[in-house]
């Protein structure tokens, strides 16, 4: 019984572990987007300050064309892999840098 006490603590510390900012980096999204400027995407903090979470789920999971001004042409391909969770994380992890901008 401990040892399955210790082995439920070890996988719920591991996946608290598993924040957006983790996933984003662990998936390569910084080679498109930056935190706070934009590289061939929009910047994360610039996501934060016109999108919804949905919406930014939405165009993780189906990808997206023209919502930012200085990235008309550029296209995001869709990330159907991401699990409703890992989406939920990243989007929550996006929108918070809104927060801590004001």
């Amino acid at each position: 019984m401990i040892k399955v006490l210790i082995l439920l603590g070890i996988i719920y510390s591991f996946s608290q572990a598993v924040s957006g900012e983790n996933i984003v980096n662990l998936y390569g999204c910084m080679e498109c987007h930056g935190i706070k400027k934009g590289k061939t995407a929009p910047a994360f903090i610039d996501i934060s300050k016109s999108a919804k979470q949905k919406r930014i789920e939405q165009s993780i999971k189906n990808g997206s064309q023209g919502k930012y001004k200085n990235f008309k042409q550029n296209i995001m391909p869709e990330f159907e892999y991401f699990t409703n969770q890992e989406l939920k994380e990243i989007s929550t992890w996006i929108l918070s840098m809104k927060k801590n901008e004001e």
